[in-house]
């Protein structure tokens, strides 16, 4: 019996094979869906990363926001302290930077004649061009106990100790600090000698962006309560 009358009778077993058109087809399908896979397990890798980095972001932002509202909240007029200046308890203030004398609790107010460094602590944030936010801590200069003429190095100078950190990485360009009266009257950066006056309360905005993603924003609003009453300290942060 021929192959081709075989082929013809009911049940009859073909020994063709995989015709040459068919193995195309499968590859391409098959090829095809491996695509599709592949495509989706970039795109699923890709979003994993990608909020990974924005929870990151948000996480130090917030870490960041705290370590600020906690120092500017104890903001004070150094004559709280025992000064003998009148001088406001903000020192500078702009979009981007805002310098003030703090309120803290690591030294004990001195008795005797030792030189001591007890008084308002000058701190600053300041957040540059490259997005970095850096906070300065610096103690006032040594002195004698009687005299509340505080004064403060130079930072970068020979011997003066000015403690620096980093807070936050990858801010957007724009407005971080904006500053309020006690009519909460936006007041106009920077700051002029009656605007440091009069700062009763601060919004902290801290957007950061890597890429193309969507900025992680954190914000807050700090008052003031301690700018012109009796002093609330607050601890040393730790560089």
């Amino acid at each position: 019996m021929t192959g081709r009358l075989r082929d013809r009778l009911p049940g009859a077993r073909s020994d063709r094979g995989v015709t040459l058109v068919e193995l195309i087809v499968t590859t391409f399908l098959l090829s095809t869906v491996v695509a599709v896979v592949a495509a989706g397990m970039v795109a699923a890798t890709r979003t994993m990363g990608s909020n990974q980095l924005r929870l990151e972001e948000v996480g130090e932002n917030k870490v960041a926001m705290e370590a600020m509202t906690k120092t500017l909240r104890t903001a004070i007029e150094p004559r709280l302290l025992g000064a003998s200046s009148d001088a406001a308890a903000f020192i500078q203030g702009d979009a981007r930077t805002v310098m003030f004398y703090a309120a803290q609790s690591s030294l004990i107010e001195p008795t005797g004649n030792a030189l001591t460094r007890f008084g308002p602590v000058r701190v600053s944030y300041t957040a540059d061009e490259d997005g970095t936010l850096t906070e300065t801590y610096q103690l006032p200069d040594e002195h004698l106990p009687s005299n509340h003429n505080y004064t403060y190095c130079t930072p970068g100078s020979t011997g003066c100790e000015v403690r620096t950190r980093v807070l936050a990485r990858n801010l957007e360009a724009g407005t971080v600090f904006t500053y309020y009266g006690e009519s909460q009257a936006t007041l106009a950066v920077p700051l002029s000698s009656d605007g440091l006056e009069a700062v009763d309360s601060i919004d902290i905005v801290l957007s950061s962006q890597t890429g193309t993603d969507e900025a992680s924003t954190v914000v807050s609003r700090v008052s003031l309560v301690n700018a012109g009453n009796a002093p609330t300290s607050s601890p040393t942060p730790t560089p």
